[in-house]
């Protein structure tokens, strides 16, 4: 609030309304009241009288108001204040007292900016520190893409990330078979071994020989091509004749029955080195 009267400028802050005035003059005395949506506090101001400083002397001057109002007290008791434009209160001979920044500090304030506009003000005690922002999670780390002949293996748990593993996860592979990187199945390793190279070398294949390869499909007639898959087939209708058989490589099951004559060709194992 500033009150111009007969005995010169006079300021005094006011927080809230109503106020009074209660000095009485016979002579007109306007009163200026500036608003603002800040407390005297923020605003670096203290409530009641405040001293006027002359100029180049170390003070601070009132802020740019969000409105003003202004009224003329005549003595008659009663007044109205009427809203004025902002640019109508000349605030630049209003150089206000307030505590230097040493006084400020010595008597426990801080300074801090003034909401308004930033301009530095002392407030006593110091206001508490805002609570820090709490930090962001942690991104978790990518690990992908997998390289040629990894895959990607989900993981386990929501707190867990994707891995990269040499192969998928599958049964026991076979004999003679094997899981490759990156592939999810067993596959043969090498070329099939041939079907002559299972019975031994230089037997005839002209119906002389009965051929017999336990891992051979059922309904085998006997030839190299087309082994009997049991003994008990190759001997069938044998009678009192010889009769030759190959064995392949490999386990047999022994026949019900032996005929009197039979000749078995087997061919043995090759040892690993």
């Amino acid at each position: 609030m500033i009150v111009d009267g007969p005995d010169g400028r006079t300021v005094a802050g006011v927080e809230g309304a109503p106020f009074s005035y209660q000095e009485h003059t016979a002579e007109a005395v306007t009163v200026t009241v500036l608003e603002y949506a800040f407390p005297l506090e923020a605003l670096g101001l203290r409530e009641g009288p405040i001293d006027l400083l002359l100029a180049g002397q170390e003070g601070l001057h009132p802020p740019v108001p969000a409105a003003a109002r202004r009224a003329v007290l005549d003595g008659s008791g009663t007044f109205a204040l009427e809203p004025i434009l902002v640019t109508d209160v000349d605030l630049e001979p209003l150089l206000l007292e307030v505590p230097s920044r040493p006084a400020c500090i010595e008597g426990g304030g801080c300074l801090v900016a003034r909401p308004i506009d930033d301009v530095l003000v002392c407030r006593t005690p110091c206001p508490e520190p805002p609570e820090p922002t709490p930090p962001m999670p942690p991104t978790p780390p990518e690990l992908g893409p997998c390289l040629a002949g990894w895959v990607a293996v989900p993981p386990a748990t929501d707190d867990d990330v994707p891995e990269c593993a040499p192969w998928a996860a599958s049964s026991e592979c076979e004999a003679g078979t094997a899981q490759r990187p990156g592939e999810a199945t067993c596959t043969p390793v090498g070329a099939a071994c041939p079907t002559s190279g299972r019975f031994a070398p230089g037997l005839p294949d002209d119906g002389s020989v009965r051929f017999v390869d336990s891992s051979a499909a059922p309904g085998g007639t006997g030839t190299r091509a087309a082994p009997f898959a049991r003994l008990d087939d190759a001997l069938a209708g044998a009678g009192s004749s010889t009769v030759t058989v190959a064995l392949s490589v490999g386990t047999h099951a022994a026949p019900a029955a032996w005929p009197a004559q039979v000749e078995l060709r087997g061919r043995a194992r090759r040892r690993r080195p």
